[in-house]
């Protein structure tokens, strides 16, 4: 048999050029990776420095369950108020482990004197955290 010297496959790129554009795209989505993380460590360690103390009458409060698909079931705390909505949950940096204790002391038509942490953002439903609560 005789073999065409002039045939050649066709060249779609080169694989030092598929092994570049693997490595830059790697490259890139680990930087992205660090930035998260730098951001989510950012945001616990700043959350403490949100702490401050807001006087607010209560005009409701709920107990809101999610069911897991694992079968866990989560629940939180919502109280609200005429001006914001607060929850009340477990607050590890703080050591509060008492939330249902908490829970159980406020009523509606009360005015109380909250400590809270963190930040009301809407589109995440997230709301800050009551840590203390006093009688005004």
């Amino acid at each position: 048999m005789k073999s065409d010297s002039n045939f050649r496959m066709p060249s779609f790129g080169t694989s030092s050029s598929f092994g570049s554009n693997f490595r830059k795209r790697k490259r890139i989505m680990m930087i992205g990776f660090v930035i998260i993380v730098i951001l989510a460590i950012g945001l616990v360690a700043l959350r403490p420095m949100t702490k401050t103390t807001v006087i607010v009458k209560v005009s409701g409060k709920e107990r809101v369950t999610k069911a897991e698909n694992d079968g866990e079931i989560t629940s939180k705390y919502l109280i609200f108020s005429d001006d914001e909505t607060f929850e009340c949950t477990d607050e590890i940096i703080y050591l509060k482990f008492n939330s249902s204790d908490f829970y159980g002391h406020i009523y509606k038509d009360s005015t109380y004197k909250f400590t809270v942490v963190g930040w009301r953002i809407p589109i995440f439903s997230t709301y800050r955290n009551i840590i203390k609560i006093e009688k005004p």
